[in-house]
């Protein structure tokens, strides 16, 4: 029986919050909400979960991220639609409002008076520039720290970023110095003073800045063209007598260092056997107490500092009190008597939990998806094995809910990116859709995606086509090989990166797959130097002669191989896609139909680089698993809700 939309349903609604945060003197909580095309802000009273105030824009246009300047006033970032890519971007904008609702307007942005924004900023106001949130200071309730960036060149001057402290009720900034770096990422110490200045510079070099006061010049302490590494800060000791960076490794996931301030030496502290380090772990959300790193590694796990320190023991008893999940501290009051905890794993989206730490109590507050029982949702399975060439290949494997594992029919699902992204251990709404639809999935870091160190990810440079697809044909065989997968019963589908290696699969291994299916991919590799957004760019173009090359790439082009794919294939893409124009899917299935293969499409000319109508997703999701259905007959599996 063909799936019906009721059971794709669960899998593409929203979820009922994004992000949350508590007041500093927790009276309120406020959250982001997703609610079709707009995300709004929602500020609830803490203690009776009545809704105080809100905070929306019209058009596709979503808060981003918000920050409790003071226990009584916030402040937003705000992303829109572009209709060229599949996510909201940053519009750079910074608006302001009372907890009550009260106040409301923009503090800094392009947009003038009159516009339908809600502000009150005067026309001669407006800026064009993106301004990034730096600290909140929370021993200033009246000012914040911003990065400020000017979208064009000015006097011939490069694009550089100035640090400024705002004042929260209108706006005023003073100017606190300029990073000679543009776009440049900026981090404070623990009393507000911004130490750190880092980025690529316009040779795509990483560079990495340090000054002993706000008064004091900038002094390089790290040249990727001298030192072959990339560092980047990763935040202050409680003290503020050193700060943690990460440095990428030769040979190796990259390592934690210690970067002593009066010395300014670095000392290594941590390096992983596998996997690189996240982030920092805080003691509670306030990040002032860094207590260990977090590793993504198979599963989610953490190397304390001072595995005896109080709060790493804390922190090991949530652990321990939530089997399965994983524990993450994401806000606090100034106190730190009250924080929220959020626990997430493979199979739960996310819960928020209000932890008293006097009574060390935990009492659920919200659930992201409350419509998913995590006992029946399917398990990732991390798995790894050695490519033919040696290297060693991570990624995970997950089946329906209750299945033995055996002969199954498999979806070979290779992320986008390619380079740095990764597949992890977190809840996955689309693989679970698979899963309780019959299908097993098989998620794959090829050499390339991220998380595994530099090397691991330059090892897949310039290998479109070639060993970062082995590493996908190494993986299914190894599906097969271990029992999983019925060999006759094999599909592969990928979007954009994953969707190019979806047609690439069936074109160099015509009998190993029964289908593929590309969503938003590329086919034609010179192509990506003549159309998109990508040839439009000088800086894009660089990164992509790196990574992809100039020579041969007709040879390693989907839309030169169809004579060779045998297999049904199903095209999906957007017209006003501009990192992989739609001319891609339209000349690939040209191309198929040329060479008698059967081909299937779906395209909407007003979607980006993924769909992001909730009716053109669900569409695609139904499609999806009809031709899944047709072509290797996964069945009908329990829909996972409760």
């Amino acid at each position: 029986m063909p799936p019906t939309q009721a059971s794709i349903e669960p899998f593409t609604r929203q979820v009922n919050f994004a992000k949350i945060k508590i007041s500093p003197d927790g009276k309120y909580l406020a959250l982001t909400v997703p609610l079709g095309d707009h995300t709004n802000l929602a500020v609830m009273d803490t203690a009776t979960h009545k809704l105080v105030s809100g905070f929306a824009m019209v058009g596709k246009t979503h808060v981003s991220d918000f920050w409790w300047a003071n226990p009584n006033r916030l402040l937003l970032t705000i992303e829109q639609k572009s209709g060229t890519l599949d996510q909201p971007v940053e519009t750079g904008e910074v608006f302001a409002m009372d907890a009550d609702g009260r106040n409301q307007g923009i503090l800094f942005g392009y947009r003038g008076q009159g516009k339908a924004t809600r502000t009150n900023i005067p026309p001669d106001r407006s800026e064009e520039a993106d301004a990034r949130m730096v600290d909140d200071l929370l021993d200033d309730p009246d000012h914040v720290i911003l990065a400020i960036t000017p979208w064009k060149y000015a006097s011939g001057e490069p694009r550089y970023t100035s640090i400024e402290k705002m004042d929260v009720r209108d706006g005023h900034r003073e100017r606190m110095g300029v990073v000679l770096l543009p776009g440049a990422r900026l981090m404070t110490d623990h009393h507000g003073h911004v130490r750190f200045a880092y980025g690529d510079d316009f040779d795509g070099r990483n560079r990495l800045y340090y000054r002993e006061s706000d008064a004091a010049e900038w002094v390089l302490i790290n040249d990727e063209n001298a030192s072959h590494r990339r560092m980047r800060p990763m935040g202050f000791a409680g003290d503020d007598a050193f700060a943690y960076v990460r440095a990428s490794e030769t040979g190796g996931p990259d390592s934690v260092q210690r970067f002593d301030l009066a010395r300014r030496s670095f000392a290594r502290v941590l390096q992983d056997k596998s996997a690189d380090p996240a982030r920092l772990l805080y003691a509670d959300g306030t990040r002032r107490d860094p207590i260990g790193v977090i590793f993504d590694d198979d599963k989610p796990r953490v190397t304390y500092f001072d595995p005896g320190s109080p709060a790493a023991r804390r922190h090991q008893g949530l652990m321990a009190s939530f089997e399965g999940e994983f524990i993450m501290p994401i806000s606090a009051t100034a106190d730190g008597g009250t924080e929220l905890l959020e626990t997430f794993s493979d199979r739960n989206q996310g819960d928020i939990y209000r932890f008293d730490r006097a009574s060390k109590k935990a009492v659920l507050l919200i659930a992201r998806s409350e419509w998913f029982d995590p006992a029946k949702m399917a398990e990732d399975r991390p798995f790894q094995f050695k490519a033919r060439d040696g290297m060693v290949i991570h990624g995970y494997l997950t089946v329906p809910h209750g299945s033995d594992g055996k002969a199954l029919p498999l979806v070979v699902h290779p992320h986008g990116g390619p380079f740095g992204i990764y597949d992890d251990w977190s809840f996955d709404p689309e693989v679970q859709m698979l899963a309780a639809h019959g299908y097993a999935v098989l998620e794959v870091n090829y050499r390339g995606s991220g998380g595994r160190g530099k090397d691991f990810e330059t090892a897949g440079y310039r290998q479109w086509g070639g060993r970062m697809q082995d590493d996908l044909t190494d993986a299914t065989r190894w599906a097969i090989d271990a029992g999983v997968a019925d060999p006759k019963r094999v599909c592969i589908y990928g979007a954009s990166y994953g969707g190019y290696a979806a047609l690439m699969g069936v074109a160099k291994e015509p009998a190993l797959y029964r289908c593929a299916v590309g969503y938003v991919g590329v086919y034609d590799l010179d192509a990506m130097y003549r159309v998109g957004d990508i040839a439009r760019s000088e800086k894009l173009t660089n990164e992509l002669k790196m990574h992809l090359g100039t020579k041969d790439l007709a040879a390693v082009s989907p839309s030169n191989l169809a004579g060779r794919i045998k297999v049904p294939v199903f095209l999906a893409a957007g017209g006003a896609d501009e990192r992989a124009p739609i001319s891609h899917s339209k000349a690939m299935e040209l191309a198929l139909k040329t060479a008698g293969a059967q081909v299937s499409t779906l395209y909407y000319p007003e979607e980006g680089h993924g769909f992001y109508d909730a009716d053109h997703v669900a569409e695609f999701d139904r499609q999806l698993l009809e031709f899944l259905d047709r072509n290797i007959g996964g069945g009908t599996a329990s829909a996972g809700t409760q």
